[in-house]
C-alpha cells in the first residue's frame, strides 16, 4: 500500500497541554490516573494501594469509599496525613457519595480561585496603604489588610478517591454504575477553572475479579485505565480476558511473559 502525505492536513498539538499536569516523584506513575488492583481476598490489595499512595508522596487529599475502611485502622493511620474523617464513606449503596465527590472537587476549585482573587486585592491594598507607614497603623486590624491563606499554599491539590470492596453495591449498579463511569471518563476535567485547566481527580478501584456479570468495574472504565495491577490468579480465563482488553497497549505474548515473570508468590503483582 502506497502512503500519501496530504499537505495542509498535518495535526498540531499544544505543547503546554498535558493529560498529566500533576507533578509526581520520579519512577512513579503520572497523575491524574485511573488505577485498578485486581486480586482474590487476602492477597494484599489494600496494603499495595496504601504503599502506592505513600510512595507517591504528592497526594494532598484522599477520599476512601469502602464498607471495611474503618476496620483497618493500621492502614488508615498510615494515610492520616492525606485522609480526614469526613472523607471516609462506608455505605456503598449510597449513590449520593458520587455527588459529594464532585462537590468536594468543585469546592477545592472555588477555594483556590477565591484565594487567588483575594491575593490580588491584598497586594493591591498593600501598594495603596503602604504597610510600613505609621499613618495606616489603624488599618492593620482590618480583615482585608491581612494576608489571605489557602489550605494548599495557593497550588492545585492532588485529589484521589479509592473505592474498595464496592462490587455489587449501589455504586456499581444501575444509576450508580452510570454515574461512576461518567466520573471516570471526565476525571481529569473535574473542577474546571474559569481561566482554563481543572483540579481533576485520580481514581482507584480494588476488586476481586476483573470482570463480573453485574456490579463490577464497567468496561468503559477498564478500557480507560492508565494503571492495572494484577495479583496471582488461578483463572486462566480471567488472564485471557485481561490480556484481550490490554491488547491495545501490549501484545498477548508480552503480557503473559511479564505476568509470569512478576508473579512468583501469592502477594506478588
Amino acid at each position: 500500500m502506497k502512503r500519501v502525505t496530504v499537505p495542509g492536513l498535518e495535526l498540531s498539538f499544544d505543547a503546554k497541554s498535558s493529560a498529566f499536569r500533576c507533578v509526581t516523584p520520579p519512577m512513579m506513575p503520572k497523575a491524574h490516573f485511573l488505577l485498578a488492583a485486581i486480586g482474590r481476598r487476602g492477597q494484599g490489595k489494600s496494603s499495595w494501594v496504601t504503599n502506592f499512595l505513600e510512595k507517591m508522596k504528592c497526594v494532598d487529599r484522599l477520599i476512601i469509599v469502602s464498607p471495611s475502611a474503618k476496620s483497618n485502622k493500621p492502614l488508615l493511620d498510615r494515610l492520616k496525613s492525606m485522609l480526614a474523617p469526613e472523607d471516609i464513606y462506608n455505605n456503598v449503596d449510597d449513590v449520593t457519595i458520587l455527588d459529594d465527590l464532585v462537590s468536594k472537587v468543585d469546592q477545592e476549585r472555588d477555594d483556590l480561585e477565591k484565594y487567588l482573587e483575594d491575593m490580588k486585592r491584598w497586594r493591591k491594598k498593600l501598594k495603596t496603604i503602604g504597610t510600613r507607614n505609621p499613618l495606616f497603623d489603624d488599618m492593620r486590624g482590618d480583615e482585608d489588610a491581612k494576608e489571605p491563606t489557602h489550605r494548599w499554599g495557593g497550588r492545585i491539590p492532588l485529589m484521589c478517591v479509592w473505592f474498595d470492596d464496592i462490587v455489587g453495591g449501589g455504586l456499581t449498579l444501575g444509576k450508580g454504575a452510570r454515574k461512576m463511569t461518567q466520573l471516570a471518563l471526565i476525571h481529569r476535567h473535574m473542577g474546571q477553572f474559569k481561566k482554563g485547566g481543572a483540579v481533576g481527580l485520580s481514581m482507584i478501584w480494588c476488586a476481586q475479579s476483573y470482570r463480573t456479570s453485574a456490579g463490577g468495574i464497567s468496561k468503559a472504565i477498564r478500557n480507560n485505565l492508565t494503571l492495572l495491577v494484577v495479583f496471582k490468579t488461578k483463572s486462566e480465563q480471567e488472564l485471557q480476558e485481561i490480556a484481550d482488553e490490554a491488547a491495545g497497549q501490549v501484545d498477548r505474548e508480552t503480557f503473559f511473559r511479564i505476568y509470569h515473570a512478576a508473579i512468583q508468590n501469592d502477594h506478588d503483582s
